[in-house]
């Protein structure tokens, strides 16, 4: 809500503050080092933004986005100026948790307690990470394509690299939280197209993130609470067990991965036809086979956690308690709603978003 863009620095960095302590929770060794790895990677995204900011200044002299703005207008591809984006641009990959400053969330999900990997993956990567880098590239016209092209190349990467490491983790949360590096990359990868269909499919896709991976992290909250493990390789058949749980589960996974009618595939497939109409053919491309790959680690998911025979010593597992079940019941119907009714939500929400970013 801010119109300045130091004010945008100082309730990111309380954010960021807030994060460090809410990591930390458990106060155990892995929490610990998770959190002290956040404060060192988010005091290296604050030197990257301060000196961006301070660029910005040199530039308007002034802090608000308006100056920015039509100090900008004229030259939006000078020296100074692309210099000054980058800069933002690094430290919001570094709050966002894009490749290659994704190091701190994998370990700060799986060490901080569910309610906060909720936070963390549905609101905080988003609203320190790439809302301001939307903010930045709307008001600068984004440095020209020099810098519009590294956006497309860190979002691609990151979808890649993403999906690949989720592929191979057993601990529930890890999983969880690359696929979100894998969903930043797509985010990342459909602002770089600087397209106002590109935005706005951003901007679609940051909402169904919001819903559907907040849903996975509160079925594997359940799934620890009832069983007492996140190791995929020690569960199995919960279904039968927890119902609710699997079923809601299910949806989320569906959506993430793109399968109509659900939220997810219509973000998705903004992103794919807007890079199709720019002409983005390989990173479309790319787009598509990792959305396939997303599916399949996902249904490596459910058959190990939820599906096939009741693992041992389980046998005794209960459907989670209301507290539990009800959010993921709300996020599923979310989820269900935002698909069936996708042409008023993306006429009503999503492609206003234009009038409202400006200035």
């Amino acid at each position: 809500m801010v119109s300045d863009i130091f004010s945008l620095y100082v309730f990111i960095e309380i954010v960021a503050v807030a994060s460090f302590v809410l990591i930390s929770t458990y106060k155990d060794k892995l929490a610990l080092e998770s959190s002290f790895k956040y404060i060192v990677l988010s005091i290296t995204a604050t030197v990257f933004i301060l000196l961006s900011i301070s660029i910005f200044v040199l530039i308007s002299g002034s802090t608000s986005f308006t100056a920015i703005a039509n100090a900008t207008k004229n030259s939006p591809s000078s020296s100074l100026i692309v210099i000054a984006v980058c800069l933002f641009i690094c430290g919001a990959f570094t709050k966002g948790g894009l490749v290659p400053f994704h190091g701190w969330l994998p370990d700060a999900h799986s060490s901080a307690p569910s309610s906060i990997s909720i936070l963390l993956s549905g609101v905080v990567i988003k609203v320190t990470g790439i809302y301001p880098l939307i903010r930045i590239m709307n008001i600068t016209g984004g440095g020209g394509n020099p810098v519009k092209n590294i956006l497309m190349f860190v979002g691609a990467l990151s979808i890649v690299v993403g999906a690949l490491a989720s592929l191979g983790q057993k601990d529930i949360k890890r999983m969880l939280a690359f696929s979100s590096v894998s969903q930043m990359g797509y985010i990342v990868l459909s602002i770089g197209i600087g397209t106002p269909l590109g935005l706005a499919a951003a901007v679609f896709h940051i909402l169904n993130h919001a819903i559907f991976k907040s849903q996975l992290f509160a079925n594997a909250a359940a799934v620890e609470k009832q069983t007492g493990t996140r190791d995929m390789d020690k569960l199995g058949g919960l279904a039968s067990k927890m119902p609710v749980t699997g079923g809601t589960s299910i949806v989320a996974m569906l959506s993430i991965s793109g399968i109509p009618p659900l939220s997810g595939f219509w973000s998705k497939l903004l992103i794919i036809i807007a890079l199709w109409q720019s002409a983005h053919y390989a990173y479309a491309f790319i787009a598509v086979v990792a959305s396939v790959i997303t599916l399949a680690y996902f249904l490596s998911f459910q058959r190990r956690v939820f599906f096939g025979k009741l693992a041992e010593g389980l046998e005794n597992v209960k459907e989670a308690k209301f507290g539990l079940v009800l959010p993921a019941l709300i996020l599923a119907l979310l989820t269900i709603l935002i698909g069936v009714f996708f042409p008023l939500v993306l006429n009503k929400l999503i492609l206003p978003i234009q009038s409202i970013l400006k200035l």
